[in-house]
């Protein structure tokens, strides 16, 4: 999702509200086709778990029996749009009610926090494809629904670091294997990577890796 600060990766079965006065758009993933569902609603949502602020989004991440609701709500609504009546405007209502309702029910049993473990196993997932992220404690904390404190409370017992120390190492771990297949300058894997200043992903290469950063040498062949 392109936003007018930011470009987030989307995982598969993640569901999100988006404010009218919230700029985004879509791409597709690098290496395939992007499946989006949508409904774009001249109200907002009537359920208070799902309601957004101006210029604001929020997301969950749903599971393949919810997911497949949702894909009968959207057949439905497409069915209604394309052979209208006289009840199709009432068709409509009742569906956007009976999504919200869905959905919301499922947020609300996420209010329980999952097991530590589990929590962890979501922040690397997350940290792992959303190597770009610049507001890494911010943007984790909001995926999570914890507080930073508690972020970095988790890193220290489970990996003896912050979270901002591992994420700069799996960047540096990515660039290790940019650097030996794609054929990138120093420069271009440190833009690919997030870093604002290649000096940066240097000295961050240096700390994990113990040298500086360097494309490997091709011989051709002739």
């Amino acid at each position: 999702m392109v936003s007018e600060h930011q470009r987030k990766v989307l995982n598969p079965g993640d569901f999100l509200v988006v404010d009218p006065d919230c700029a985004s758009g879509w791409l597709d993933r690098p290496d395939g086709v992007s499946d989006l569902l949508v409904w774009i609603w001249r109200t907002g949502p009537r359920c208070w778990d799902l309601t957004v602020g101006p210029g604001k989004y929020r997301q969950w991440t749903i599971g393949a029996r919810l997911r497949r609701e949702l894909e009968n709500f959207h057949a439905q609504c497409r069915e209604e749009v394309e052979r209208p009546d006289e009840l199709t405007n009432l068709a409509i209502k009742q569906l956007h009610l009976a999504i919200d309702i869905t959905v919301a029910r499922l947020v609300r049993h996420k209010t329980q926090p999952p097991e530590p473990s589990v929590r962890m196993e979501l922040a690397l997932r997350w940290m792992a494809q959303n190597l770009m992220e610049h507001n890494l404690t911010s943007a984790l904390c909001e995926y999570l629904q914890i507080s930073p404190t508690t972020l970095t409370r988790m890193f220290q017992r489970q990996h003896g670091e912050s979270p901002f120390v591992h994420h700069q190492r799996l960047k540096v771990e990515k660039a290790r294997e940019l650097l030996k297949t794609d054929q990138l300058s120093v420069s271009e894997v440190a833009s690919a990577l997030g870093f604002k200043h290649p000096n940066d992903f240097r000295r961050a290469f240096r700390r994990f890796a113990g040298k500086n950063p360097r494309p490997v040498s091709r011989v051709i062949s002739r």
